[in-house]
């Protein structure tokens, strides 16, 4: 099957087979059906095997395309097959329903400019497409918990309803024939504005728990529905009330209603990990939940107050394992990231050994990773690299336990390795946004432009997809641009850094890859401004690094660059 797929309305056949011919003069393969979409042939199997087989689809828009049930459809394919989509307009056209939404962040180009299309599809004689392997179907049942919402009457008990969100994760995530959306793109999900069935379609996830719940003192009321998507139905709802003495058998009932109403059969090692606790003490987990809460936070004051929840946990149950794990944890972070007293880690590690006197490594994962983590924070590597490939060999289809591995070797600089352990969690959870993003900033890192050109290929549709859920998340669209970039797509690039504003961007990181990917496509001024507003949110040894890299060699006899450059090297040499 060819590489290049064009999906046209019939009143632009005449324009479509002339693309066809100009596209294979310059050594493409090109796919085109000859009779006319709207004819005979409608939705045929020889179409969706073309567009299945394909790299990337050229969609001719116009009016009749995009009034077209067919092009329609095939678009709609098209972004379920993760396709490369470039919309080629014929006259101009205004996009709606579908076509609006699937290609609002695609840039277009003219039907007379081959050019530019030959770039957007980045595919020349010397330079096609790669055409990859067939993915391996997915065949798991995928579910997602969507954040439950407080409806307290003094609508604070937010930790409590993203604790009951966690710990049905928790829960389910040993599930080998279930396909679990993870806990950070759960707790991302709250920013989400869309509907709910576009997302579903967007990210392949067929069912969905939805829930709230109500706490007032001791008194709780958890209310939950199983939604199937693909059928509109749903499945059951359940209202529990009762104390937070009963919340482990409301848990342990709202987990097996989900998998009573996915029909899951459990191995018995599966069917163990739904009834295992804790601990017993209503309290003491209520606890635990507050200090999961405050400690993701992230910030000193909030890691404090998880440290002292925490704390109280275990005073009233001295024997609750997760909770030793995460006062450890916390307490390691605290020591390394917020300048505690030695002592911390020492009583981290004594932590560690009790809780694992408790828990076996392949209850939780957190068993091995914590000693991993103190090892780090004590500048023993080595030992910690060991404990992490050890935690691997236990569960090698952890996500969890190869990323602990991979931020290992990261600290290390030991890229090419870091990047195996990506592509095995890739390999555990297809289609992550999250992994993609970590394997495309790796090869940013690396400086590989074979790398990035790979990854821009593999990758591209993700950041699109990310941006279309997400259009507050300023690093998938300052990434997206370097991607672009990396395709040749250049005008592409440069149209989409014209739509980056500075005003959005919270972080330092997105600032240091916005200076490159404005020095890239010739905007020195903006690289250098970027550049100054990463420094002012956090100047530290990542900006050095960031002196070195290629893509700033346009800057390197500007004045203002060498000044900028000698100021930051003058202050983290005078901050130690």
């Amino acid at each position: 099957m060819a590489d290049i797929f064009i999906s046209y309305s019939r009143n632009d056949s005449e324009q479509a087979l002339a693309l066809a011919e100009q596209l294979r003069a310059n050594g493409l393969d090109v796919w085109i059906d000859q009779h006319g979409i709207e004819g005979a042939t409608s939705w045929s199997k020889e179409i969706a095997n073309a567009l299945q087989a394909c790299h990337t689809m050229l969609l001719l828009l116009s009016p009749t395309a995009v009034a077209s049930k067919n092009v329609a459809k095939e678009l709609s394919v098209a972004t379920q097959l993760n396709k490369h989509i470039v919309p080629v307009q014929v006259v101009r056209t205004t996009l709606e329903g579908e076509f609006l939404y699937h290609l609002s962040a695609l840039q277009r180009v003219k039907i007379a400019d081959v050019d530019a299309i030959l770039r957007a599809i980045a595919g020349t004689a010397q330079d096609r497409p790669v055409r990859h392997a067939p993915k391996p179907i997915d065949e798991r049942k995928s579910l997602m918990i969507l954040p439950f919402k407080d409806l307290s009457p003094t609508a604070d008990n937010g930790w409590f309803a993203d604790g009951m969100v966690s710990e049905l994760i928790d829960s389910l995530s040993h599930i080998k024939s279930l396909r679990l959306v993870d806990k950070q793109t759960t707790n991302e999900y709250k920013t989400y504005q869309g509907h709910l069935a576009d997302y579903a379609r967007e990210m392949g996830i067929r069912f969905f728990v939805q829930g709230d719940v109500r706490k007032f003192g001791d008194q709780i009321k958890i209310s939950c529905t199983l939604l199937d998507i693909d059928t509109a139905d749903h499945l059951w709802q359940i209202s529990h009330k009762g104390t937070m003495s009963d919340i482990f058998d409301m848990q342990e009932e709202l987990a097996r209603k989900v998998v009573d109403g996915l029909k899951l059969h459990l191995l018995a090692s599966e069917e163990k990990k739904l009834s295992s606790r804790g601990t017993s003490n209503a309290e003491a987990y209520e606890m635990y939940l507050k200090a999961e809460e405050f400690y993701d936070k992230d910030t000193k004051v909030s890691v404090e107050y998880a440290m002292k929840a925490i704390e109280r946990s275990l005073e009233l149950d001295p024997d609750f394992p997760q909770a030793m794990l995460r006062r450890a944890i916390i307490l390691v972070r605290y020591q390394h990231g917020f300048g505690g007293s030695a002592e911390m880690l020492d009583e981290a590690e004594a932590l560690f050994e009790r809780a694992k006197k408790k828990l076996s490594p392949s209850d939780d994962w957190r068993v091995l990773a914590g000693p991993g983590i103190l090892a780090m924070a004590r500048g023993n590597f080595a030992l910690a690299e060991s404990i992490a490939r050890e935690n691997v060999s236990i569960d090698p289809n952890d996500y969890y336990r190869h990323n602990a591995l991979a931020y290992c070797l990261f600290l290390q600089g030991r890229y090419e390795e870091v990047l195996v352990e990506h592509e095995a969690c890739l390999a555990i959870v297809p289609e992550s946004y999250k992994c993609a993003r970590q394997i495309v900033m790796m090869a940013w890192n690396m400086d590989r432009p074979d790398l990035k050109a790979d990854y821009a290929r593999r990758f591209i549709h993700l950041f699109r997809r990310r941006m279309q859920l997400m259009p507050n998340d300023d690093e998938a669209s300052v990434l997206y641009g370097l991607l672009l970039f990396y395709l040749g797509r250049r005008d592409d690039a440069l149209s989409h850094l014209d739509t980056i504003s500075d005003d959005h961007i919270t972080d330092e990181l997105s600032f240091r890859i916005l200076a490159c990917l404005a020095a890239l496509l010739g905007r020195p001024e903006r690289a250098i401004r970027s550049m100054q507003l990463s420094a002012e949110m956090d100047l530290n040894e990542w900006h050095l690094a960031l002196l070195n890299k290629s893509e700033l060699d346009s800057l390197r006899d500007r004045e203002d660059f060498r000044r900028l450059a000698e100021a930051w090297k003058a202050r983290l040499t005078s901050n130690g």
